[in-house]
Protein backbone atom coordinates (compact mmCIF):
# COMPACT_ATOMS: atom_id res chain seq x y z
CA UNK A 1 0.00 0.00 0.00
CA UNK A 2 2.81 2.14 -0.73
CA UNK A 3 1.77 5.90 -0.84
CA UNK A 4 -1.89 5.36 0.03
CA UNK A 5 -2.47 2.59 -2.68
CA UNK A 6 -5.43 0.40 -2.33
CA UNK A 7 -7.00 2.83 0.35
CA UNK A 8 -10.99 3.70 0.09
CA UNK A 9 -11.76 7.28 0.21
CA UNK A 10 -13.37 6.90 3.51
CA UNK A 11 -10.04 5.52 4.92
CA UNK A 12 -7.90 8.60 3.59
CA UNK A 13 -10.70 11.35 4.47
CA UNK A 14 -10.68 9.97 8.07
CA UNK A 15 -6.42 9.74 8.25
CA UNK A 16 -6.26 13.25 6.80
CA UNK A 17 -8.81 14.45 9.02
CA UNK A 18 -7.15 13.00 12.07
CA UNK A 19 -3.62 14.80 11.19
CA UNK A 20 -5.74 18.02 10.80
CA UNK A 21 -7.84 17.68 14.36
CA UNK A 22 -4.38 16.77 16.18
CA UNK A 23 -2.57 19.54 14.60
CA UNK A 24 -5.38 21.99 15.78
CA UNK A 25 -6.17 20.26 19.35
CA UNK A 26 -3.42 17.76 19.78
CA UNK A 27 -3.24 14.11 19.02
CA UNK A 28 -5.06 13.29 22.65
CA UNK A 29 -8.94 13.45 23.99
CA UNK A 30 -10.28 12.46 27.17
CA UNK A 31 -13.24 10.55 27.46
CA UNK A 32 -15.03 12.34 30.29
CA UNK A 33 -17.55 9.12 30.20
CA UNK A 34 -14.80 6.21 30.56
CA UNK A 35 -11.45 7.96 32.16
CA UNK A 36 -10.21 7.15 28.55
CA UNK A 37 -7.49 9.09 27.03
CA UNK A 38 -7.86 8.36 22.98
CA UNK A 39 -6.35 9.23 20.00
CA UNK A 40 -8.97 10.62 17.71
CA UNK A 41 -9.53 7.87 15.40
CA UNK A 42 -10.51 5.87 18.54
CA UNK A 43 -12.51 8.77 19.28
CA UNK A 44 -14.94 8.28 16.03
CA UNK A 45 -14.85 4.92 16.47
CA UNK A 46 -15.54 4.22 20.15
CA UNK A 47 -18.70 7.51 19.52
CA UNK A 48 -20.07 4.93 17.22
CA UNK A 49 -19.85 1.32 18.28
CA UNK A 50 -18.57 1.95 22.08
CA UNK A 51 -15.73 -0.50 24.09
CA UNK A 52 -14.81 -3.50 23.21
CA UNK A 53 -17.40 -4.23 20.54
CA UNK A 54 -16.70 -7.22 18.50
CA UNK A 55 -18.87 -5.90 15.53
CA UNK A 56 -17.04 -2.71 14.95
CA UNK A 57 -15.34 -3.05 11.30
CA UNK A 58 -11.99 -3.07 10.40
CA UNK A 59 -12.24 1.07 8.69
CA UNK A 60 -14.21 4.20 8.56
CA UNK A 61 -17.03 4.57 6.18
CA UNK A 62 -19.73 7.72 5.04
CA UNK A 63 -20.81 7.65 8.86
CA UNK A 64 -18.03 7.63 10.19
CA UNK A 65 -16.57 10.58 7.44
CA UNK A 66 -20.04 12.63 8.08
CA UNK A 67 -19.37 12.34 11.68
CA UNK A 68 -15.32 13.55 11.97
CA UNK A 69 -16.74 16.57 9.68
CA UNK A 70 -19.21 17.78 12.33
CA UNK A 71 -16.31 17.43 14.90
CA UNK A 72 -14.14 19.45 12.39
CA UNK A 73 -16.96 21.65 12.15
CA UNK A 74 -16.94 22.26 16.29
CA UNK A 75 -19.89 19.97 16.87
CA UNK A 76 -17.46 17.85 19.41
CA UNK A 77 -19.53 15.83 21.95
CA UNK A 78 -19.45 16.87 24.78
CA UNK A 79 -17.69 13.67 26.96
CA UNK A 80 -14.72 14.42 25.12
CA UNK A 81 -12.31 16.99 26.53
CA UNK A 82 -9.66 18.59 24.28
CA UNK A 83 -5.80 18.79 24.69
CA UNK A 84 -5.45 21.85 22.56
CA UNK A 85 -1.31 22.26 22.03
CA UNK A 86 0.29 25.44 23.47
CA UNK A 87 1.08 27.80 20.38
Amino acid sequence: MKGGEGVNSETRFVCEWIDRMTQKHGGSVYDMKTGRTLDWGQALAFHRYGYNNPDQPDGPDTIDMETAKQWEAGSIPQNLRLFTPKP
